[in-house]
């Protein structure tokens, strides 16, 4: 269908941009900008969420952990710039060091997973997965808007899923591990994720498992507090 037998066809009438507003989206910057604003608001609940799995069987954060919330502030700062003026300074250096931030956090988590799951598939995994995801991280910082925060987007899917294969390394774990003198918030996360995610037996990890690992990652209601558990 022709665009003028479409805009009859609905009663439109063709959009007038400025010349500013038809750069920026013929740049992708809007693109750019929708993708930026997801990966932090899935980056602010990756905080929280790594937090609450953390203290399941580690009372401290490592420094690839801390480093993670400075790169959220400083992409925060950038996309609010790039929402408030389309001539401001590229995304990419910021979702870059956010990546590389997120590149660390994956990989505390899946070594994490893997102490929980020695010898086991599940710890192979999570290894294999933190390569990757640390590998991907680099990448942003030298891609056009457009691209860094598409491949930021896939980071952070990378670490929402190692978070989930985390919680399946704990929840699996012998009753012997630290996960048995568990609080009693985090009994109540280990019922609440043993619901969302049924056990597939020892070792084992199904597409699907992983799927709904990552699922309760992202949706979870996790208390508001960071990294140092503040």
């Amino acid at each position: 269908m022709a665009t003028a037998d479409a805009f009859s066809l609905f009663s439109w009438e063709p959009l007038a941009l400025r010349t500013d507003e038809a750069g920026a989206l013929l740049r992708g910057a809007l693109f750019a900008l929708a993708y930026a604003v997801d990966a932090l608001l899935r980056t602010q609940r990756l905080v929280q969420a790594a937090a609450a799995i953390r203290s399941l069987s580690a009372p401290a954060e490592t420094a690839e952990e801390t480093a993670l919330q400075p790169t959220l502030h400083a992409a925060e700062q950038a996309v609010a710039g790039a929402l408030s003026s389309p001539e401001s300074a590229p995304l990419a250096p910021a979702l870059g060091q956010l990546g590389g931030g997120h590149g660390g956090a994956g990989q505390a988590a899946a070594a994490r997973a893997a102490q929980y799951a020695a010898g086991l598939r599940l710890g192979a995994a999570a290894l294999g997965l933190a390569a990757h995801t640390a590998t991907s991280s680099q990448l942003v910082a030298a891609e056009a808007d457009a691209y860094a925060a598409l491949r930021l987007r896939q980071v952070v899917e990378n670490v929402e899923q190692l978070l989930g294969l985390e919680l399946l390394a704990v929840t699996g774990a012998p009753a012997s591990e630290p996960v048995a003198g568990a609080t009693r918030p985090s009994e109540t996360l280990l019922a609440a994720f043993r619901a969302a995610v049924p056990a597939g037996g020892p070792g084992v990890v199904p597409y699907l498992a992983l799927r709904q690992a990552a699922a309760f990652v992202r949706g979870h209601g996790w208390p508001a507090a960071g990294l140092g558990g503040a």
